[in-house]
């Protein structure tokens, strides 16, 4: 038997190896994978027919599962057997949508938080009204806030009301309004709370906001609408039991002011409007149904109670049928001027005329 001497010296050959371009399209892969995943996390969602719980924060209330929480996610609902919805935690949508046929909800911002609305706004298919409502503790110290920023709208059907604390004069819930965001067609009502205090909800208008077309009640109270910036109060419509007041360089636009008259002992007082800095009346339409006094006496015997600060030019001054005519003109710029010259004779019911830079209506 012979016995082979040689020994096998050839090299194995090498194993491929993942080439560089091949390896950064792979990590890229994996990273698409990532994102996908972590959007699908927070991301749009409907309201379910049937959820577990009325928390917008908790995902398995939502399908898919997950919370709309995020500057391009948007909110949905129809049909729900659980229609009062409450945030616990801060939270911002793109858009809240409720779809045609959807049911009647209302989703409340409690104390210390915030919903953010940064987009579309909310757009309501449903034919029905939806309600949203922010929150303030019993003393008025904490208050819950809606947000509408950018672009966005608080649409049709839409009716937000911001509450007042349940016993105390300290400011409740409130709404605002930045960027050029609208009210739109909503209506928003401030109230007071129930306990005995007159501590009440409102509005602000920042920036380029605008009341739109919107409905705005302000309960008898403090309750308050405030326009700042470049804000305009739009061809909304005012009924004002409490202040609306215009700062900056707002200006009233063609809105519709209604401002209520007081009770006994200033309980509430009356409602006014105020302007500050360079704002102006634009080509508001004011109406007063009168002013609180002491006695109960018709509004306009007493002219130290309500006092109306206008920086025009031009305003439209109405006084409501069958009560006293408007009181008169004192311009702030003459000290102890009047209008006319050396009288109070009253204005007719209705009085329209450009006035100096700044004055005060008394009755």
């Amino acid at each position: 038997m012979r016995l082979s001497s040689s020994i096998s010296l050839a090299v194995p050959p090498p194993r491929p190896r993942l080439r560089l371009p091949l390896l950064f399209v792979t990590v890229a892969t994996l990273l698409l994978l990532l994102s996908t995943a972590g959007s699908t996390f927070a991301n749009s969602a409907t309201w379910k027919t049937n959820p577990a719980t009325s928390d917008w924060n908790h995902a398995a209330n939502w399908m898919p599962h997950t919370v709309p929480n995020g500057a391009t996610d948007t909110a949905s609902f129809a049909t729900s057997n659980t229609t009062n919805v409450f945030l616990s935690a801060n939270t911002e949508v793109n858009g809240i949508v409720f779809n045609a046929g959807a049911s009647a909800f209302t989703i409340t911002v409690g104390p210390t938080l915030t919903l953010t609305v940064s987009g579309a706004g909310i757009t309501n298919n449903s034919g029905v009204t939806q309600n949203f409502v922010t929150m303030a503790d019993i003393n008025g110290t904490q208050h819950g806030t809606i947000q509408f920023t950018n672009g966005a709208t608080a649409g049709n059907g839409t009716r937000i009301t911001n509450s007042g604390p349940e016993a105390s004069d300290n400011p409740g819930g409130i709404t605002q309004f930045f960027d050029s965001s609208s009210a739109g067609n909503a209506g928003i009502a401030n109230t007071i709370g129930s306990g005995g205090g007159y501590g009440g909800g409102g509005v602000e208008f920042h920036d380029n906001s605008t009341a739109g077309n919107a409905g705005f009640f302000n309960a008898g109270g403090f309750t308050f609408i405030r326009f700042f910036g470049n804000s305009t109060a739009g061809s909304g419509d005012f009924f004002n039991g409490g202040t609306v007041s215009f700062s900056n360089a707002s200006t009233a636009g063609n809105g519709t002011f209604f401002t209520n008259n007081g009770t006994l002992n200033c309980e509430p007082c009356a409602g006014s409007v105020q302007f500050f800095d360079t704002s102006t009346a634009g080509n508001g339409t004011f109406t007063y149904a009168g002013a609180d006094t002491s006695d109960g006496s018709p509004a306009f015997t007493n002219p130290e109670k309500f006092v109306l600060r206008l920086l025009l030019p031009t305003v439209r001054l109405r006084a409501p049928r069958n009560t006293s005519p408007l009181p008169w003109i004192e311009p702030m710029d003459t000290p102890g001027g009047l209008w006319p010259p050396m009288s109070r004779k009253p204005l007719p019911k209705t009085f329209t005329r450009a006035w100096p830079p700044l004055e005060s209506l008394k009755n």
